[in-house]
């Protein structure tokens, strides 16, 4: 929300807005899926009062992750990855905005949907290396930029 004025609404040119947020709302600052969820909702319409378009990314999975403990993170748990699954439902079925770049599909391991594909993981189990960068890019699907 801090930065859609200064990022965002403050350029010029500007027609739409690809919205990924990481796990970090999650693991650092230990917001529930209802916040999270109220936060994109705040944003995408903001961008709809500006007149822009706006995409929605999925959160991407993240389990074997494991944080320094010093730094007051948590890691990786069943119970919060809930918060994740439920974000990631409630984007896949909201009409709130105007399309979905489904990350978690692209980057998850199908033999476990919890964890990032090994090949695209930069060995946090959180980012992806350069190869999972190159697939998210891929996966976006740029028919949704060609009306805008």
């Amino acid at each position: 929300m801090a930065r859609f004025y200064s990022d965002v609404a403050g350029q010029t040119g500007v027609r739409a807005v690809i919205l990924e947020l990481g796990i970090n709302d999650i693991w650092i600052s230990h917001d529930d899926a209802n916040t999270i969820i109220s936060e994109m909702q705040q944003i995408v319409t903001l961008a709809h009062e500006k007149s822009l378009k706006i995409f929605v990314c999925t959160l991407m999975p993240w389990n074997a992750f494991s944080a320094d403990p010093t730094h007051g993170v948590v890691n990786y748990t069943p119970a919060l990855d809930s918060i994740r699954l439920a974000v990631n439902s409630y984007l896949r079925t909201t009409s709130d905005f105007d399309g979905l770049i489904d990350f978690d599909v692209t980057m998850r391991d199908p033999t476990d949907p919890t964890k990032l594909k090994a090949a695209w993981d930069s060995g946090d189990h959180i980012h992806p290396n350069d190869a999972g960068n190159a697939a998210m890019a891929a996966a976006f699907p740029l028919d949704l930029l060609l009306h805008l």
